[in-house]
């Protein structure tokens, strides 16, 4: 599946199938307690459905829709998980991702990039910068809830 494009509709179609699932009530068990998570997406559809979704599983949520946006948030939100989408207008998911590392070292952020794109070579460029995971929407959203669970490295 290299270099898929998703849709932002399907995103949303996908994760209500997998909500109603057994899957998500399983997962539940690995957040021990609510984080504070930054939602970093250009398209307004999913950023509130991602809120949506994240404040039922009982975190937190603060939004922005562009990555330098997102930098003056965190500096007032100090969030424990940011989502961010690699592909945006203005500067993609991966700037962000290295600023808001050089603020917050892994310690106390845990950075999620999410991404249309099933490509390796992308996945390896966001590690790079400082992403602690790298999702495909809407292909591996399951994956998300057991994530924000993750306590960031140090806790």
């Amino acid at each position: 599946m290299r270099g898929k494009d998703t849709r932002p509709t399907e995103l949303v179609a996908l994760i209500h199938v997998s909500r109603t699932g057994t899957v998500s009530n399983q997962m539940r068990q690995f957040a021990s307690r609510a984080r504070r998570v930054m939602i970093v997406d250009d398209h307004e559809e999913i950023r509130t459905f991602l809120t949506r979704l994240v404040r039922d599983w009982g975190h937190e949520v603060a939004i922005a829709a562009d990555g330098l946006t997102a930098l003056s948030l965190a500096e007032a939100f100090q969030p424990e998980c940011a989502i961010v989408d690699r592909a945006m207008p203005g500067i993609n998911g991966i700037e962000p991702a290295r600023r808001l590392r050089s603020l917050f070292p892994p310690a106390q952020l845990y950075l999620i990039a999410f991404s249309c794109y099933a490509d390796e070579d992308i996945r390896d460029a966001c590690l790079a910068a400082g992403f602690d995971a790298y999702l495909v929407k809407p292909d591996e959203i399951d994956k998300l809830e057991p994530l924000l669970g993750t306590r960031p490295r140090g806790f």
